[in-house]
């Protein structure tokens, strides 16, 4: 049987197809082997049902990280239902009330979403930091993530009341980032997804606040891959990108630069940061955040899809080309 339904009535916010396999069945209790997706949580109180009809209620947690699980189930009252349709049509409604589209144009973050360099930019801050015995914070991190280089250093330097101006910081933050930066690794299934994108002809560009010294810095180990976008903004560089995220500057002037100019609904987004998201929204666009691992994910409500990595996201959800089986 194939769950495909999902009724609510814990805080289950991803939510996958769901393989059960019945093994024994004691009155109205069923003990049940699943298989689901990697990075998708099944919480105890999941209230689902199968495609032959039959209403369960998970009593145990679904570990998305083990190929199979035991759990049992029962038959639950209705609540409200998450329904996974066809990619064919027009929307489907997403986790959290949301609704997919159908996107022709993607959009994709760089640093943190496609390359580690948040991880390398807190060692730089720290670094910094600690030469004033101060400590670059997860909270200052989030704060600034997204941010344009003027729009990062002054936050952090008024947070950590640094005795730096803008332009010292800088100064003193490219010498240690000059060593970092080519030293970065691409994030998990980053590759895949814009390999299969490319592929399949979707129109891909990038859209990063970093400038475009930094960006070759980067990207230096990795130009196959970069080379695949048919776009690119560099928000520190860009003269029409008047101000950084979370305003939505940077994704309206990348969606410009496509040949075919699409309209903003027609573009998704991938995001890691909360200011990037907020931006994707303000540009009326649609958005899949891939959040660090320490973020509180009910901070990041207005995310079209959170998943917790790129290996995680289904394009057939959004009507792009799904992964060859």
């Amino acid at each position: 049987m194939q769950i495909d339904e999902v009724h609510e009535i814990s805080d289950v916010v991803e939510v996958k197809h769901l393989l059960v396999h019945e093994t024994q069945i004691q009155e109205n209790r069923t003990e049940v082997e699943t298989e689901c997706g990697i990075g998708f949580t099944i919480k105890s109180g999941a209230r689902t049902r199968t495609e032959s009809g039959k209403e369960v209620s998970v009593d145990s947690e679904i570990d998305p990280y083990k190929s199979k699980n035991v759990a049992s189930c029962a038959r639950p009252r209705l609540r409200r239902v998450v329904r996974l349709r066809s990619p064919t049509r027009r929307s489907t409604p997403a986790v959290g009330g949301m609704e997919f589209k159908r996107a022709t144009h993607v959009l994709f973050d760089m640093d943190g979403l496609i390359l580690n360099t948040e991880d390398l930019y807190t060692i730089g801050f720290q670094q910094l930091a600690s030469r004033y015995d101060k400590e670059f914070t997860f909270a200052l991190k989030c704060k600034i993530m997204g941010k344009q280089t003027k729009e990062f250093a002054k936050d952090i330097i008024e947070d950590l009341e640094l005795p730096l101006s803008v332009d010292e910081f800088v100064t003193e933050t490219k010498a240690i980032f000059n060593d970092l930066f080519p030293t970065c690794e691409l994030k998990l299934g980053a590759k895949k997804l814009i390999v299969h994108l490319h592929k399949h002809n979707v129109p891909i560009g990038l859209a990063t606040s970093s400038s475009i010294e930094s960006y070759e810095l980067k990207t230096q180990n990795h130009k196959e891959l970069f080379d695949l976008f048919s776009c690119y903004t560099w928000g520190s560089s860009d003269p029409d990108v008047k101000r950084g995220k979370p305003h939505p500057d940077v994704f309206l002037v990348a969606a410009g630069k496509f040949p075919t100019k699409p309209k903003p609904e027609d573009c998704l987004v991938f995001e890691d940061s909360l200011n990037g998201v907020t931006a994707a929204r303000a540009a009326g666009m649609q958005v899949v955040m891939v959040p660090d691992p320490h973020l509180d994910k009910a901070l990041a409500s207005e995310a079209t899809l959170v998943v917790n990595t790129l290996l995680d996201f289904q394009p057939e959800l959004f009507g792009l080309p799904p992964y060859d089986p």
